[in-house]
């Protein structure tokens, strides 16, 4: 039995007073057991707000997590000579190295053939930044090439990534004058590898446009040429028609015959593959006069 020091105090005053109160009636008041007050139920707290940093949801991607770019060379490739001293690679080093990037292209291709294409890209991509350091006519080419394959096993990430590099190397070379109409073109080409149809007619227009202002009708005609396959093989027989048409009036500029007659040929396909017999007929009217004064009109009969 637990009795608090305020009862016992009260048993005292009242022997002490003697008012009537009985001991034992105070003591039978006290509890025999000790009383337990229940505490009142929680109140709920109001909710705080989640400060929580490590939330992913909220946090934007980790730059860190970012995969390196593949064609950019993050340490010393050991095939690389290591001067003592910053210079240019000598001829004879030059010439060491490109054997071992050409082994890199073989070991790919290799890769590649026995199914293993991850591998085949593994080893191209070590070949292409070393092909940076070759030249970049070296690494356009190889470019072109790697990424095609990349198109064709469609690898988007690696297509877009060789594209890239592709549109860096424009702009580079388009800033500087007088422009290399070799490179571009060859850039242009590259583009088409990969099916990337805006980018090879937009640079084909610039330097076309180029080389017209110029006067320079040898890469005008290169320029139209491969306008006009590259319409052809999409199928946009209206743009195709265009090119060949320029490239037969360049060739009568000239008095090339022999151009002219595969350029009419041309137009005359397209024409038809196009359905614009309208523009045929003309086309091959002409052609018969120019088949009658062969020697040999072997070509004759078919058009009649």
């Amino acid at each position: 039995m637990s009795v608090s020091g305020d009862q016992i105090r009260l048993v005292w005053l009242g022997l002490l007073l003697g008012g009537g109160v009985s001991v034992w009636s105070v003591l039978l008041s006290l509890p025999t057991t000790a009383q337990i007050v229940p505490l009142p139920p929680p109140t709920p707290s109001a909710p705080t707000p989640n400060n929580d940093s490590n939330d992913s949801s909220e946090q934007p991607a980790d730059a860190s997590l970012t995969p390196p770019n593949p064609l950019e060379m993050t340490e010393p490739d050991p095939l690389l000579p290591r001067p003592v001293v910053d210079r240019p690679l000598s001829p004879l080093e030059l010439y060491f190295l490109r054997l071992g990037v050409e082994d890199l292209q073989r070991q790919g291709e290799a890769a590649y053939l026995a199914q293993q294409t991850t591998l085949a890209f593994e080893i191209w991509y070590r070949e292409l930044r070393l092909r940076r350091v070759l030249g970049v006519q070296d690494e356009v080419t190889a470019l072109g090439r790697v990424g095609e394959v990349a198109w064709r096993e469609n690898r988007g990430t690696d297509t877009r990534i060789i594209t890239n590099r592709l549109e860096v190397i424009e702009q580079e070379q388009q800033a500087i004058a007088p422009p290399d109409y070799s490179l571009l073109l060859s850039i242009a080409q590259g583009y088409e590898q990969m099916r990337a149809l805006p980018l090879a007619v937009s640079l084909y227009d610039q330097l076309l446009a180029q080389a017209r202002a110029e006067r320079n009708s040898a890469v005008e005609q290169l320029v139209l040429t491969s306008l006009g396959q590259l319409h052809l093989a999409w199928f946009e027989y209206e743009r195709a028609a265009i090119a060949y048409t320029d490239l037969l009036a360049l060739a009568r500029s000239r008095n090339d015959g022999m151009r002219e007659l595969e350029y009419l040929q041309q137009l005359a396909y397209i024409y038809e593959q196009g359905k614009m017999p309208e523009r045929a007929i003309p086309i091959q009217l002409e052609l018969v006069q120019r088949y009658e004064a062969l020697p040999l009109p072997l070509l004759l009969p078919p058009l009649k």
